[in-house]
């Protein structure tokens, strides 16, 4: 592993629909999650993961809210250590309440010893 180099790399606002996303391609790097907005410009977030790491995607979806959370997730597995890698977005505009309350639940969600 290149430890000396990022394992992941997140980008938000890209403006590229849900279908032009897979066409941004980052050498060694695959895409481990995302969310693209459908309604309002900006269009949401991606989450990148170096080659040499193994992941599993964690669907949230059920959570995402344009402009108000978009996040993606990932579980990574290293020997006896798992950890979660949370990318969040929440637009200027968006409901800070709203956030505050789905992030909790979100948080609670992924502390399950089921994923």
């Amino acid at each position: 592993m290149y430890s000396d180099l990022p394992q992941f790399i997140y980008l938000s606002e890209l403006y590229l629909k849900a279908s032009e996303l897979s066409f941004v391609n980052i050498e060694s790097f695959t895409i481990g999650a995302q969310f693209s907005r459908a309604l309002h410009e900006g269009r949401g977030i991606i989450m990148y993961v170096h080659n040499s790491s193994k992941f599993i995607y964690i669907d949230l979806s059920e959570y995402c809210q344009e402009k108000n959370i978009e996040i993606c997730v990932i579980k990574i597995k290293s020997n006896s250590l798992s950890s979660c890698i949370l990318a969040l977005y929440r637009a200027p505009s968006g409901n800070f309440a709203y956030l505050l309350q789905n992030l909790d639940n979100i948080l609670h969600s992924l502390y399950s010893p089921s994923i």
